[in-house]
């Protein structure tokens, strides 16, 4: 295996999660630099929103929290590995609520924010970057027809 090949391996299974870990930290940073009164109690409850975020995305994605699942391969387009729009955005996105709720209940909401609105952003990235894919792949088509 050469070096790209290395890297190229790394950084696809590195992805999610360092755009993940990314939108967690910045959008607790936001919470402990916002003047907001920090107690031990407020960051259990982000923890909380975020572990709850998950809690709804699993129920949505399976209808159900005692399923069994398969692992499957999915093919990962490059430009959607930045994460541009999900870690930034998210992030965006809790600096909004901030504005908005403080206290255990501005905790938790930035928590939720943080994991549920961070995977449905990477959705989106996902469905666009699968949209350029497939004008790349006609714009090889048309051009490679003269």
């Amino acid at each position: 295996m050469n070096t790209f090949e290395r890297l190229r391996e790394k950084i696809t299974k590195e992805s999610h999660a360092y755009g993940y870990t990314l939108t967690v930290w910045a959008s607790g940073a936001l919470l402990l630099t916002g003047g907001f009164e920090i107690t031990h109690l407020k960051i259990l409850t982000y923890v909380l929103g975020a572990v709850f975020g998950f809690f709804l995305l699993a129920f949505i994605a399976f209808q159900k929290l005692l399923a069994e699942i398969e692992p499957t391969d999915n093919k990962l387009v490059v430009v959607s590995m930045v994460h541009l729009l999900a870690a930034i955005g998210t992030v965006y996105i809790s600096h909004i609520l901030t504005l908005f709720f403080s206290g255990y209940l501005g905790f938790f909401i930035i928590g939720v924010n943080a994991t549920f609105t961070f995977n449905i952003l990477l959705l989106v990235e996902d469905l666009f970057s699968e949209f350029l894919l497939y004008l790349e792949s006609r714009m090889v088509k048309l051009f490679s027809k003269k």
